[in-house]
């Protein structure tokens, strides 16, 4: 197996059985395994981690942390007030694993994690094995069956072996739920590692440890709803969108993941176009135009400086409901 296709594997768990309480749980317990079996989600793009291990200068860990993904977060202050300096950290295997900064920002979650070896050991960004788990739940801690896109970059510059930074970036998405509905649902976040496959009534299963964990509420700026072609929803926020259906991304599920996958942009008002990505997700369970995908965009934006969505080559301008 190439080590992409390890990474794919160890990063394609996009739903599972185990519930936040279980992590909880087992993060306090601290020893022990619970199993997590694989489910199939049909996410068509945007389910498996990009891993981008291009290492950047030292200098980048002196300035704002997600710098290396939001080009202008440093003229955003309000953006720092919703990061929680959390700092969770724990020792497993003479391993120091750290979740430094979180923020949510509607249906986007970044956080930055640090892991160090104790004993000075060579540490890799990405092990075999190794997993970010994230269950969203609402006040009552009932699951919303949220399906999550994660990408990885590193942060520091490789000059210490036995320690590495990481900026993770995870987007949100769910075929039920659209505009404020995550507002006040609780997300659990945990890094977890793979143990040895283990047969419980005759289905083999996978056990995993977490290794470090923490809890915390969304709680997202206002979306301005919006609607472009044939009253088609467009929910636009200050890091995301929120595309009505696939009809406007292709005529069949190929087409529309093509599609979804580098050929959108949103125009704004002084004529820049930013390119968005949707993790496009489809179900046979709903109507299609009652299903909502999830587009993550490179910088924070006004959402009323939004003028139109570019889709391939068709502009579509939007306009308030």
């Amino acid at each position: 197996m190439t080590q992409h296709e390890q990474y794919k594997l160890a990063f394609s768990v996009l739903h599972s059985d185990v519930t936040p309480e279980q992590v909880k749980q087992h993060a306090e317990r601290k020893k022990g395994a619970f199993t997590m079996k694989r489910k199939l989600v049909p996410i068509l793009i945007g389910a498996i981690l990009v891993v981008l291990l291009g290492a950047v200068t030292a200098t980048e860990l002196h300035t704002h942390w997600l710098s290396s993904l939001l080009g202008n977060v440093e003229s955003h202050p309000e953006i720092d007030e919703r990061v929680k300096n959390v700092g969770v950290s724990e020792t497993v295997d003479s391993t120091t694993w750290t979740i430094n900064h979180l923020l949510v920002e509607g249906r986007i979650v970044f956080w930055q994690l640090t892991k160090t070896r104790t004993d000075g050991t060579p540490v890799e960004p990405l092990e075999d094995g190794e997993m970010a788990h994230l269950v969203v739940t609402d006040a009552d801690g009932n699951d919303f069956g949220v399906g999550f896109g994660i990408t990885m970059r590193r942060l520091d510059d490789g000059s210490d072996p036995s320690t590495c930074t990481l900026l993770y970036q995870a987007e949100m998405s769910s075929l039920r739920h659209f505009g404020e509905d995550f507002n006040g649902a609780k997300l659990y976040l945990a890094h977890m590692v793979e143990g040895e496959p283990i047969e419980v009534d005759g289905i083999l299963q996978t056990p995993y440890e977490p290794v470090v964990h923490l809890e915390t509420t969304i709680q997202p700026f206002s979306l301005r709803q919006t609607v472009i072609a044939d009253g088609t929803g467009l929910n636009v926020g200050r890091l995301s969108l929120e595309l009505q259906g696939i009809a406007l991304l292709g005529d069949d599920c190929e087409s529309a993941a093509v599609m979804a996958d580098g050929g959108c942009t949103l125009v704004l008002k002084d004529g820049r176009e930013l390119p968005v990505q949707f993790a496009l997700q489809i179900g046979s369970e709903l109507p299609e135009d009652e299903q909502w995908q999830i587009g993550a965009l490179p910088e924070i934006i006004d959402p009323q400086d939004a003028a139109a969505l570019r889709i391939g080559d068709t502009l579509y301008p939007i306009k308030d409901k």
